[in-house]
């Protein structure tokens, strides 16, 4: 920043340091690198730690069990299992896993929007396309709507199944509730 700039945002911003000495300023400087230094202590992580908890989400969405279950009962059994097989030292790194609800369900949220980016780049690269939907409403008035889609990819042909639920707001057909998740997730 130029001086007088600088001086300028001083004046307007911080009138009560204009006449501080030097050593006030270094001070400040010291204190501020120390709680960086502090802070970046709090955000490192361990990727290994993170691709764990990403992995752990993963079978808990496909085996389709409530998100809680990874800090009630997947994480309390993997402590124990890391504890009896390979000590209370890899069992404290274990704890260092999130599995809490907001967290699986954050990481679960992430995962189906990448798949659905990839899913979505790989129909427009695609020759040809094939796509079969079918809708049911069930008794909450939620709509299930299952698409099959089969296309092709580097000469393979891939099939992909995907089940969505929504809140139905009027009595609608399989192609309209289709297009109102599209519209509503783009």
């Amino acid at each position: 920043m130029k001086p007088s700039l600088f001086k300028r945002h001083q004046l307007s911003k911080h009138p009560e340091t204009e006449n501080k000495p030097i050593e006030f300023f270094q001070r400040k400087l010291t204190a501020f690198q120390k709680e960086s230094k502090r802070m970046s202590s709090f955000t490192n992580f361990n990727k290994n730690i993170v691709k764990a908890s990403y992995l752990a989400s993963l079978i808990i969405a496909k085996d389709g069990k409530p998100q809680t279950i990874g800090e009630t009962l997947v994480l309390p059994a993997a402590k124990e299992i890391v504890r009896c097989v390979l000590g209370d030292k890899a069992a404290k790194e274990i704890e260092k896993v999130s599995l809490s609800n907001d967290t699986v369900k954050r990481r679960i949220d992430y995962m189906s929007s990448n798949i659905k980016n990839k899913l979505l780049l790989y129909l427009n690269d695609c020759n040809f396309f094939a796509l079969q939907i079918g809708e049911s409403p069930d008794i909450a008035n939620m709509a299930q709507l299952m698409v099959f889609i089969r296309f092709d990819r580097n000469d393979e042909i891939i099939e992909e199944f995907l089940f969505l639920t929504f809140k139905l707001l009027s009595p609608s057909t399989s192609s309209k509730c289709f297009i109102a998740n599209l519209e509503r997730t783009s």
